[in-house]
């Protein structure tokens, strides 16, 4: 569902990774599996079921999605699985921020890691682009900032 990018860890960080004790520890269970399930029924019951067709957000999410998929450097599209993907990302970011419901900045925020795998360039497009298109980050970033996306309502 995500791809989040982890940089290279700095050099003090990879020299403790290579020293570190990788044995097989016991691990204190802090939630029961039900637990878990239960809070992920919770936040798809209040963030997404309670959201309606034409909610903003919705709106937002659509125009974001169709906007990717109809650029002209993109060689394929997100599809269906990417709204529903980026709605339930969104749900999980606005839970852990407690707002109320989802808003455009939660959106806004998942918006890479849900987004950057769902696609493929058309490289060649991509290079004559002005300015030109290095990665599917670069599409996303360029939608999420264009006028046509926001259509007043973000």
């Amino acid at each position: 569902m995500l791809m989040v990018k982890v940089p290279y860890p700095s050099t003090e960080l990879l020299r403790r990774i290579a020293t570190h004790d990788t044995r097989p520890k016991t691990v204190a269970k802090i939630f029961t599996m039900d637990e878990i399930v239960a809070v992920q029924n919770e936040i798809f019951e209040q963030y997404v079921l309670s959201c309606e067709m034409n909610d903003p957000v919705v709106s937002y999410i659509q125009r974001l999605i169709s906007s990717i998929h109809g650029h002209s450097a993109v060689r394929w599209g997100p599809g269906i699985r990417a709204a529903q993907d980026i709605m339930r990302a969104a749900a999980v970011h606005a839970f852990l921020h407690e707002h109320s419901h989802i808003t455009f900045d939660d959106v806004k925020a998942v918006a890479l890691a849900v987004l950057r795998f769902k696609f493929q360039l058309d490289h060649r497009k991509a290079r004559k682009h002005d300015p030109p298109i290095t990665g599917n980050d670069d599409i996303i970033l360029h939608v999420l900032a264009s006028e046509s996306l926001t259509d007043g309502s973000a």
